[in-house]
């Protein structure tokens, strides 16, 4: 599988991109999945584990924000999440799938920034 996926995206030999595709076909229950994803991406490439170990964080602290939806909420969601950008800052190998999660986590604290504290950014 891992040689197909390379193939079809034009290289002629596995990366650890072409890992990211197991974790579609590894799991027995869909709530194992994401259990999945972390294994492979801590094998395969650590900066996206520990990208995706901050996006977990960052899913917790805006989820928080918004149930709670008031200003000193907000603020405080706005920290952490500035927090967690800066330590996404310091992964530096993890190409696409990195800036993947650093926009999401963005558009998380515009959200925030939006709903909990009526700032558009």
């Amino acid at each position: 599988m891992l040689r197909a996926n390379a193939w079809y995206a034009g290289r002629g030999e596995v990366t650890s991109e072409d890992f990211e595709m197991l974790s579609h076909v590894m799991w027995n229950v869909p709530e194992d999945r994401n259990k999945v994803t972390q294994i492979i991406y801590a094998v395969s490439s650590p900066e996206v584990s520990k990208a995706l170990e901050l996006l977990d964080t960052a899913v917790e602290v805006h989820r928080n924000a918004l149930d709670q939806s008031g200003t000193e909420a907000g603020i405080e969601a706005n920290e952490k999440l500035k927090k967690i950008q800066d330590r996404l800052s310091e992964v530096t190998n993890g190409g696409d799938k990195v800036e993947e999660i650093a926009d999401t986590i963005r558009e998380m604290k515009r959200e925030v920034l939006l709903k909990c504290l009526g700032v558009e950014t």
